[in-house]
């Protein structure tokens, strides 16, 4: 598949984590801050050892990258695929979507970030990812095992140029291939994108406002897989 500039979509591999890493850092900003720290070579180090337990953890994990000719990465997207010996750990480690088996499960999550040195940021981003992932699992109640979608991005420079539409296509052609459903969440820039492939919001834009002041909103979106 291609796209704009000669862009065509390929399967990444660990050797491609140091730069998408960056590119991960440059798109998301304050989100990446509050939950990896700044943008240094000690904390993308950190969070490449983390997409490789990630990819350790889950057979079904797929990471497209969009590439130019010249072999620049213009963006990327992970894709958890259901997959049998994928991690259990809905707690520590991104899986494929299971919601919980009952909800007082909800009270006895803990989501540790033991890669902050830093004791004040380490737990001011448990609380925001304890909060994601409850959110996550309330609004998933109901529904089955499904993809889940995460870490869109693409490079500032190349934004609004088709790249992210290249990215999500493949990923639903993908989707409905192995017949499943998928869940991501969406910023509100995102949000018209993944409307035009079949998402749904399953319910209104959630806010979050945080001690250090950071308010962040997004949608929780499904969609259904095509019979």
């Amino acid at each position: 598949m291609t796209a704009n500039m000669g862009v065509s979509i390929h399967t990444a591999t660990e050797d491609d984590l140091d730069a998408l890493v960056g590119l991960q850092f440059r798109a998301f900003g304050e989100f990446d801050e509050l939950v990896a720290g700044r943008n240094t070579p000690e904390n993308r180090a950190i969070m490449v050892k983390r997409h490789i337990q990630h990819m350790h953890a889950n057979p079904g994990l797929v990471i497209a990258k969009a590439q130019l000719p010249d072999g620049t990465i213009a963006g990327f997207c992970m894709f958890y695929f259901p997959n049998a010996a994928a991690s259990s750990d809905l707690e520590r480690t991104p899986t494929p979507l299971r919601p919980l088996r009952d909800n007082s499960a909800l009270s006895k999550i803990t989501v540790e970030a033991p890669w902050i040195d830093d004791s004040e940021r380490r737990r001011k981003a448990e609380v925001f990812l304890r909060f994601i992932n409850q959110e996550r699992q309330e609004h998933i109640a109901g529904k089955g095992v499904a993809t889940f979608v995460r870490y869109m991005c693409v490079d500032p420079k190349y934004q609004r140029q088709g790249f992210g539409k290249a990215l999500m296509s493949w990923g639903c052609e993908r989707f409905d291939e192995v017949k499943s459903d998928a869940y991501l969440e969406a910023s509100s820039e995102g949000q018209g994108l993944y409307e035009k492939f079949g998402f749904k919001v399953i319910e209104p834009h959630s806010y979050g406002e945080f001690e250090d002041g950071i308010k962040l909103n997004w949608s929780h979106m499904w969609r259904d897989a095509k019979k």
